[in-house]
């Protein structure tokens, strides 16, 4: 009698959701760490994004998914880069991500990605911050006409140009587009750690071979302003501005010798007449408010391990076939 008893309430209890731990795994005792330290080469970026996009599909009801990415992963992934073999995350930008799901009646968007984004490393044995937005902290705010405050970065990188030259992956329900090229240098000069300085001078040099210029250190500062103008530079102190100079003048430097290996520093100038890349200016801005933390370097946070929401997951491999441009 009390066997039937215990049955009894087991059946009971398992007809009920099971709340999920958040650090351990479902099905096995496996232990997702925090801080991702698999090294992740093309393929492995290539199927974690491909397990990532089949929890996408029910997570967000059939929606399609885009993510703005920057840093290693771009190098990696991009075909006119091929500069990075391996990186250890994909850094992706949420500053607007739960808003614009707001509106497709989704409110805790990145509560369900950031879910996605654990199932795919507990299920592929990666660390909790394979991909983030930790360097969010770093990107600056702007205001519209209304008042009413945006990403710059997110918006100059949802331009039809940028998502033709930089979607990096892209599958049915996900897409993965690098943010626009004068952001993804912005974005590096500030944080400029050891992989930064080769990764910039990859992108100068293609830029270079693909608009038929030839960078100078005032003509690479001048388009960072014109397109980069959120960053504020003019309220760089006489300190900050002379690294950044000195990091632009070496960064000219390791992209001159990528295409000339007789290339000599001394040799730069900023005389030339060579075209320079096109301004990006998806729309007109107004002024800058005070607050956006635009000079603050890239800090590290710890990875966020979410609950799961409650929906129900379905995984898919026919309909997210990938494919990376």
């Amino acid at each position: 009698m009390a066997q039937q008893t215990h049955h009894s309430h087991h059946r009971r209890h398992s007809s009920r959701p099971q709340e999920v731990n958040p650090t351990f795994a479902t099905s096995q005792n496996f232990f997702v760490p925090p801080k991702n330290e698999k090294v992740l080469d093309r393929n492995e970026l290539l199927a974690a994004l491909n397990h990532l996009a089949s929890l996408i599909i029910s997570a967000f009801n059939g929606h399609k998914v885009t993510l703005y990415a920057h840093g290693g992963s771009v190098m990696v992934l991009h075909s006119k880069l091929g500069a990075r073999g391996t990186t250890r995350d994909v850094d992706i930008c949420l500053r607007e991500f739960d808003s614009e799901w707001a509106e497709k009646g989704i409110p805790d968007a990145t509560k369900r990605l950031k879910w996605c984004i654990y199932e795919t490393a507990r299920l592929r044995g990666l660390g909790g911050d394979w991909m983030n937005s930790a360097p969010d902290v770093a990107f600056p705010w702007a205001t519209d006409r209304n008042g009413l405050p945006y990403c710059p970065v997110l918006r100059q990188s949802r331009c039809p140009g940028n998502h033709a030259e930089n979607t990096i992956y892209t599958s049915s329900h996900l897409d993965v587009v690098a943010v626009s090229w004068p952001w993804a240098l912005a974005l590096k000069f500030v944080r400029y750690d050891k992989n930064d300085p080769h990764d910039i001078a990859c992108i100068l040099h293609y830029a270079a071979a693909a608009n038929s210029c030839v960078w100078s250190c005032s003509r690479l500062e001048s388009w960072l302003r014109d397109n980069c103008w959120a960053m504020r530079y003019d309220g760089y102190t006489p300190e900050r501005m002379t690294k950044l100079r000195d990091r632009i003048r070496m960064s000219i430097s390791l992209a001159r010798e990528r295409s000339d290996p007789n290339f000599s520093p001394s040799s730069m100038s900023s005389g030339s007449t060579v075209p320079t890349p096109p301004i990006y200016r998806p729309s007109p801005h107004t002024h800058i408010p005070q607050q956006p933390p635009a000079h603050q370097q890239f800090v590290h946070q710890t990875a966020f391990v979410p609950r799961p929401p409650a929906f129900h997951t379905r995984h898919s491999s026919r309909s997210n076939q990938m494919s990376a441009f």
